[in-house]
């Protein structure tokens, strides 16, 4: 059943679109509209448009464009019934009886969400019962207090095959548990057993708020040391970011979001009170974390481990943040520190103080191609502008990359 005309308009008229739509980009006022970059394709200059009179959105770069109630559509990907909803509930409209079923995608969505909430459930409670011990100690041990612990949902898998499956086995079938990725086949037999056992456990959220999968951590040494969900019908990691569901207020008005490599890294930051941290789910930084970032900030700042990989693999995203337009800036800490030991070591405020002072991607990349044995040689010199060239040509802002190909030319002794 339709919902009735004099609700829908209600809704449309308290549900201001600029609101909504900064909520997922990062908007600018520029005369009676606001800009930014397109949530639904890729583009380096910004072509999107709002405007609160008549209150409509449009791309000038794919054409996409409608009102309030087409941005949820193609944002949350719901029908139009459901995007009423989701705006009605936002706004605080009552919600009036008779509504459309969802179809079978949706219902297979929900379904699975509601599994992975009752999941982090089960894991938080044994985290703060005995079972959980084991785990519990060692958060406490690396010095989290229990209201970090809480807010970042942390729980604890226990040291036995069905734990978890004998808990959700009577509200959702094996088969449900199995392609949720929270159990496992048994081999060369019939039957289940769960995916994680004896770790520490970290519900990931999507942005919106939703348990879509799990990161763990060992306590027993076994391997791998971080175990993650596989990719299911709620969970791309490619698309999710650990923390953005608490960072993304902060990210936008900070206008940064500081890129960590740790679940750990971002809890430490969070207790610190550096609300804008984020981190990759287990994987290295692609396009679509940088386009999904780059919707509620302006500026990615780098934190990663001080060692060779780390340091390769900020390389890597800084060169995948500058493609979507975004400015990066890179933290270094002393040797030896990551986020979470440093922050625990010297505190937030010297933390703010890396930040702002953190240098630029160019600028980093030159720092580093300095430090060479020898800078000097013909060889030293290609390999100087080798090291900063992938920073540059993706650097979209011509009068930047100019001033930029002028310092480059003077530190490389090149002509």
């Amino acid at each position: 059943m339709a919902f009735p005309d004099s609700f829908v308009e209600e809704v449309r008229r308290v549900a201001d679109i600029v609101r909504v739509i900064s909520e997922h980009v990062a908007l600018k006022k520029m005369g009676t509209s606001w800009k930014g970059l397109c949530p639904f394709h890729q583009e380096k200059s910004p072509s999107f448009n709002v405007r609160q009179e008549p209150a409509v959105f449009h791309c000038f770069g794919c054409g996409e464009g409608g009102d309030v109630f087409k941005f949820v559509m193609l944002r949350e990907r719901v029908s139009f019934p459901e995007a009423i909803e989701v705006l009605a509930r936002r706004f605080g409209v009552p919600v009036p009886e008779g509504r459309v079923e969802p179809g079978p995608d949706r219902k297979e969505r929900e379904e699975m969400l509601a599994l992975m909430e009752a999941a982090a459930q089960h894991f938080t409670h044994t985290l703060w019962a005995a079972p959980g011990t084991r785990a519990r100690e060692y958060l406490l041990g690396r010095g989290f207090r229990k209201d970090t612990l809480e807010k970042i949902r942390a729980g604890a898998a226990r040291d036995a095959w069905d734990d978890l499956l004998g808990a959700l086995r009577g509200k959702f079938p094996p088969a449900m548990l199995l392609k949720a990725g929270l159990v496992l086949e048994r081999q060369g037999k019939e039957g289940h057993y769960d995916r994680f056992r004896n770790r520490a456990v970290f519900p990931i959220l999507n942005e919106s708020g939703k348990v879509v999968a799990f990161g763990a951590r060992s306590l027993d040494g076994n391997e791998p040391k971080y175990l993650n969900s596989p990719e299911t019908p709620v969970y791309s990691k490619s698309r999710v970011l650990y923390g953005l569901s608490w960072a993304r207020d902060t990210v936008v008005r900070e206008k940064r979001a500081v890129l960590m490599e740790g679940y750990l890294d971002v809890a430490r930051a969070i207790e610190a009170g550096v609300a804008e941290a984020v981190a990759t789910c287990g994987t290295a930084l692609t396009g679509q974390h940088a386009r999904l970032l780059s919707r509620f900030a302006e500026t990615a700042v780098l934190n990663f481990d001080q060692d060779e990989a780390g340091q390769k693999a900020a390389r890597k995203s800084l060169e995948v943040l500058l493609e979507e337009g975004m400015r990066v800036r890179i933290v270094e800490l002393p040797e030896g520190h990551d986020p979470d030991t440093y922050l625990k070591a010297e505190g937030a405020e010297a933390y703010r103080k890396r930040l702002d002072e953190a240098p630029e991607a160019v600028e980093w990349l030159m720092r580093r191609a300095e430090s060479a044995p020898d800078t000097s040689s013909p060889s030293g010199k290609a390999a100087f502008l080798a090291a900063v060239m992938p920073a540059l040509v993706r650097t979209t802002n011509a009068v930047e990359r100019q001033a930029w190909l002028a310092r480059v030319v003077e530190r490389g002794g090149l002509d």
